[in-house]
């Protein structure tokens, strides 16, 4: 079977495999969409919208979209992906 390039998948076919290993691991979707908007720029409506296209996960990632800052002015722990910047050595 010939390898695929990961970037010319369906993002519709990718995207649920990675929500699914997230709750292998005991998180949920809604922390997956969290943390892909905050990554991405997307609001969780887009990336629903997204999972219905024929978007390549390529596309996807090659769109960025701006974030508009909301919160506090420092950083703040993320509590979807446990990270925090005074973790950074």
């Amino acid at each position: 079977m010939p390898r695929t390039d990961v970037t010319q998948m369906p993002f519709a076919k990718l995207y649920p495999l990675l929500v699914a290993k997230a709750e292998k691991k005991g998180r949920t979707r809604q922390e997956v969409d969290q943390v892909t908007a905050w990554l991405t720029g997307y609001t969780p409506e887009q990336i629903a919208r997204l999972e219905q296209s024929e978007t390549s996960y390529g596309d996807f990632s090659a769109m960025p979209r701006p974030r508009t800052r909301t919160g506090p002015s420092s950083p703040a722990r993320c509590a979807a992906c446990r990270w925090s910047p005074s973790k950074i050595p």
